[in-house]
């Protein structure tokens, strides 16, 4: 099970600069991992990319923006699957979702 906590949440949609539009939310995904040593062998997916997917790899998450669909794109499946592995991975809708519920327990 992976748990972070509210700062951690926060720190987390700070460090995205692949925000899409309100639509596209779906098709940006956010892996989290308990250690985030653990996502640094999410490099790999770069070689995965398709032109106009977007990959951004921070201490706190990794994140995936696929517009083609993560289904349908290489380094989507791998995230998805064995590479991913280990980790938890959310569309960005939902961590949006959750992050609101965490603010709204805090309060």
């Amino acid at each position: 099970m992976i748990v972070k906590s509210l700062p951690e949440f926060d720190t987390i949609l700070a460090r995205n600069r692949l925000v899409p539009a309100v639509e596209e939310h779906h098709r940006l995904l956010v892996a989290f991992a308990q250690d985030d040593r653990a996502l640094a062998n999410l490099k790999a997916l770069r070689a995965l990319l398709a032109t106009e997917e977007e990959f951004l790899l921070c201490d706190c998450a990794a994140f995936l923006y696929c517009p083609g669909g993560s289904l349908r794109s290489r380094a989507g499946a791998a995230l998805l699957g064995r590479l991913g592995a280990g980790r938890t991975t959310r569309n960005w809708r939902t961590v949006l979702k959750l992050h609101a519920l965490a603010h709204r327990g805090a309060a």
